[in-house]
């Protein structure tokens, strides 16, 4: 056991000690023996050439066998010690010219566009967001901030033409199609109605009323009565007809892309153009707007909707659950998000100018943040170094450079062999 917690320099030493012993053993038997001569020398100059360098080595960072002079030379000079390694990482690693050669091969603008393109980064982006937004929900003045909205919202549609109004409402529904869906809705309800029974008496009713109105004079009420009663005028057939028809042209109105469907939606964009272009129908539509923006109680709408969502909010936090809080308009909202995030990166990887200047401000962010932490690095390890006792700083330089320290007593047996061989036959040589 004692055995295995030796490295292999100290086994080579103590193997040198042992072949010392056993060389000099054998000169004593065999004094006049050449080989015993030469093989003592080399077992000589091994032992004390590791020796040699196990107190170097030791002396490094203790005092070995207790000998006080120039030897634990770490604890000694760790002050030294530390503030050449401060330098060393301020000067070497950290240093202004190797910070702008490093920060100069890296492309920032390109990394970060890389960066929010992932979508785990997306979704944390808008995860954050999402916590801003609620927190500033949580504790904005509800009266102040409908204020401020509504006054926005006046300011804004009193400053718009009816005609731009018109034309975001247009844009607005041709995105995804809107309209056709707005249409095949509209034609489905109305196709649901007029399939009711009561529609068809409804029509017979109007048809005879109408018929009734219209007819004048006592020889045309007569015929109209004779036509009922011998059903050569059925006003339930007509009434029925009048169904069957609406509802056949409703049906393909529903149909989605339907030629009946694109010719109704082409009607009416053209018509509302004509309503534009009309003085009298945008005097209306102005005096309409300037109504309706000072009649409706924006203040108390925004206010409501704000106390709606602030009491959700609260609720939520109490249950910690705010995943659970009106998920529809969370999972829209993040939808909106990530689409708006992802549209910004397209048109900021096509935009050079925008590209350029992100980067050079990245480029300098970086620069100056890099040093500043050079100081902040040297502070860092100096109060480290400094914290750590004689022994956990030898442990800490030992451990980084045992393998080569290791080798170097070896090398001391080895090369000391070595030498001792060789002045051996020197010196046989001579004499």
């Amino acid at each position: 056991m004692f055995w295995r917690s030796w490295n292999k320099a100290d086994k080579t030493l103590l193997l040198a000690a042992v072949i010392f012993f056993l060389a000099l053993a054998l000169v004593i038997a065999y004094p006049k023996s050449l080989l015993a001569r030469g093989f003592l020398a080399c077992a000589d100059a091994a032992l004390v050439g590791g020796i040699a360098d196990w107190f170097a080595v030791t002396a490094l960072f203790k005092k070995p066998l207790g000998f006080p002079w120039h030897t634990a030379l770490l604890p000694r000079r760790r002050e030294s010690f530390i503030e050449a390694s401060v330098t060393l990482v301020q000067k070497e690693f950290f240093s202004r010219r190797k910070i702008f050669q490093a920060l100069q091969h890296i492309n920032l603008v390109t990394r970060l566009i890389e960066f929010l393109r992932e979508t785990a980064v997306q979704e944390k982006l808008v995860l954050q967001f999402l916590h801003y937004v609620r927190s500033f929900a949580m504790h904005i003045d509800r009266e102040q901030q409908a204020r401020a909205f509504a006054d926005e919202m006046r300011g804004e549609l009193s400053r718009t033409r009816p005609a731009e109004i018109f034309s975001l409402i247009g844009r607005w529904m041709r995105d995804d199609e809107r309209d056709h869906v707005l249409v095949s809705r509209a034609a489905q309800f109305l196709a649901d109605k007029i399939a009711a029974p009561a529609f068809s008496e409804k029509v017979e009713d109007l048809l005879f009323n109408y018929a009734k109105e219209n007819t004048k004079g006592a020889w045309g009420k007569f015929l109209l009565g004779i036509g009922q009663m011998t059903d050569v005028l059925n006003f339930s057939d007509l009434a029925e007809l009048v169904r069957r028809q609406a509802l056949s042209v409703l049906m393909e109105l529903a149909k989605r892309d339907s030629p009946l469907q694109q010719e109704f939606l082409s009607i009416c964009y053209a018509k509302a153009e004509e309503l534009c272009t009309d003085e009298d129908f945008c005097a209306f539509s102005l005096e309409l707007r300037d109504t309706l923006l000072a009649g409706l109680p924006l203040e108390e709408a925004i206010e409501r909707s704000l106390a709606f969502v602030q009491k959700h909010f609260f609720a939520a936090r109490q249950r910690r659950s705010f995943d659970a809080v009106l998920p529809m308009l969370r999972e829209n909202f993040s939808a909106v998000l990530v689409e708006e995030l992802r549209r910004t990166l397209v048109l900021f990887s096509e935009d050079e100018k925008m590209q350029r200047a992100i980067n050079r401000f990245l480029y300098d962010l970086a620069a100056r943040s890099a040093l500043a932490a050079q100081e902040l690095v040297g502070i860092i390890v100096r109060d480290v170094l400094a914290r750590l006792t004689d022994e956990q700083l030898n442990h800490l330089v030992y451990d980084k450079v045992e393998p080569d320290l290791l080798w170097i007593r070896m090398n001391g047996s080895i090369v000391g062999a070595g030498i001792g061989l060789i002045i051996f036959v020197i010196l046989q040589i001579v004499h």
